[in-house]
């Protein structure tokens, strides 16, 4: 018998003991991997600039805290312009990634969701529900409506869910 799968495919088989789960690993290997592959190329390019604009910012960075040395200014100035440096690296690098991070998101949670026969939605007209739940203490006080937001909504053992 000849096997169907590839190396990178065998890596990626799952357990299909569920019934629910059958099929899942070519569903995995013809829609997610192949898109997960170049989600990652595209990280690794976001990464190098990433890595480009890091250094940009420690050589001004440092130029700067050279200069503030140079003409002898207030000490306070030269923390000030380490924060604002290291506010400004971290800054761009979460704005360099953050498209892939939110695409990639989208593919596996859009895909997985695809194969049960969910739907997902990543950006959604919240209803006032979730409200009513945090005054009837169903949620806790320093809940932030921000982090939900994604969807999930569809039938699971015969009963429709909506999570949003």
């Amino acid at each position: 018998m000849v096997d169907e799968y590839s190396d990178i495919e065998q890596l990626s088989m799952f357990r299909e003991n569920h019934p629910k789960l059958e099929g899942f690993s070519r569903h995995y290997n013809t829609k997610i991997l192949p898109e997960l592959e170049l989600s990652e190329s595209k990280r690794l390019q976001a990464m190098a600039k990433v890595k480009k604009a890091g250094v940009l910012i420690a050589v001004l960075g440092v130029a700067v805290c050279i200069s503030i040395l140079f003409f002898r200014l207030n000490i306070k100035f030269l923390l000030i312009a380490g924060a604002l440096f290291a506010v400004l690296g971290v800054g761009s690098s979460a704005y360099l990634l953050n498209a892939v991070k939110k695409e990639t998101k989208g593919l596996l949670m859009g895909e997985i969701c695809k194969f049960f026969g969910w739907e997902f939605t990543e950006e959604f007209e919240r209803g006032s529900n979730l409200e009513q739940f945090l005054n009837l203490g169903l949620l806790p006080q320093h809940y932030n409506r921000a982090s939900f937001e994604d969807r999930v909504s569809g039938q699971a053992h015969g009963a429709a869910f909506d999570c949003g």
